[in-house]
């Protein structure tokens, strides 16, 4: 792997912040803001497919529905054709 540097300007406060939660935490400053980007990057990644998840959930939904619906309306016309009823089959 090759290594890259990234700089960024930053606030007192959050270089303050950033320092204290590092040494708690026993990390170098640059190993811990790398470990909370990566931790960034994973929920981001996690809500978006989350996020497809869903869209495909409905999409599924939908397209059971509608094949749910016409089965029951090619069982409604079959019924009725063996009860010998007559006349158009029923629409919805």
């Amino acid at each position: 792997m090759r290594a890259h540097t990234l700089s960024f300007r930053a606030g007192d406060d959050f270089v303050e912040e950033t320092t204290t939660s590092a040494l708690l935490a026993g990390l170098e400053k640059s190993d811990y803001i790398r470990e909370a980007v990566r931790e960034k990057n994973e929920r981001t990644m996690a809500e978006h497919i989350a996020g497809l998840s869903r869209e495909l959930a409905a999409e599924h939904l939908a397209l059971n529905e509608s094949v749910e619906g016409s089965l029951n309306d090619v069982f409604n016309v079959v019924t009725r054709r063996e009860r010998g009823d007559v006349g158009q089959p029923e629409t919805c």
